[in-house]
């Protein structure tokens, strides 16, 4: 399905506790198509875009140079909620590979509390998933369903979420 629009997350993960100033950070994408979402990490498309940016400089001498974070998220999200559906995406020595995975029940709590971000009226939502309470924030004024990662479930699309101890952000 064509991608109809795309949103960036800065997502950061603190997965070693003892190192809390050592974050995992790395820009993520959600494309959103008119029934499905894919959450994937955007490290691809910006080492093509250095690539290209180099190759079309007239002064390109043949040695491409690419930078990078150098950690990236393996694997990738695609998601139908209309069908309840979700799907992990592996590449694996260069090889597309599906899982189906268990599509998230989180029994989100929406609050009156809202706020603007990005120039859209977001509102509250608080729910409790993999171990971790998170608050998200989502707006309706876009005509799409869907979140980052596995925060679905919501009558909107998700602009924010953290986790209760901030250990996992998607801003």
């Amino acid at each position: 399905e064509p991608a109809l629009a795309r949103i960036f997350y800065g997502f950061t993960h603190i997965n070693d506790t003892l190192q809390p100033d050592k974050p995992h950070q790395e820009e993520m994408v959600l494309y959103l198509g008119q029934r499905a979402s894919l959450y994937v990490t955007y490290a691809g498309e910006r080492a093509n875009q250095q690539a290209r940016k180099q190759l079309e400089d007239p002064g390109f001498d043949g040695n491409l140079v690419i930078t990078g974070s150098g950690r990236i998220t393996p694997a990738a999200y695609y998601a139908i909620p209309s069908a309840r559906h979700l799907q992990q995406v592996y590449n694996l020595m260069g090889e597309r590979s599906l899982l189906d995975e268990d599509y998230p029940v989180i029994d989100w709590q929406l609050s009156e509390e809202t706020r603007e971000i990005g120039g859209y009226a977001a509102q509250k939502a608080i729910g409790h998933f993999g171990g971790r309470d998170y608050t998200a924030w989502f707006t309706t004024e876009l005509p799409f369903q869907a979140g980052p990662w596995k925060l679905l479930g919501l009558p909107g699309l998700v602009l924010e979420a953290t986790d209760s101890r901030a250990e996992v952000v998607f801003r």
